[in-house]
């Protein structure tokens, strides 16, 4: 018997951008033991940083 789950989620964010809360081909996340969640934002060259409320703190890389 197959069993087919079901997903939904739950909170999302960003846009397709190189601005805070954009991304371009997000291709990791990680969360630190405070709680803030970093995601690899591939073709924008950057590593973003945010609180799990969704506020932007601040990014590694750049978008040139």
């Amino acid at each position: 018997m197959y069993i087919q789950e079901q997903y939904a989620f739950k909170k999302s964010w960003g846009t397709l951008d190189k601005n805070n809360l954009g991304f371009d081909h997000p291709s990791g996340v990680t969360v630190d033991n405070k709680g803030d969640l970093y995601v690899a934002d591939t073709y924008n060259h950057r590593i973003q940083k945010f609180a799990l409320s969704n506020i932007w703190k601040f990014e590694f890389g750049n978008t040139n």
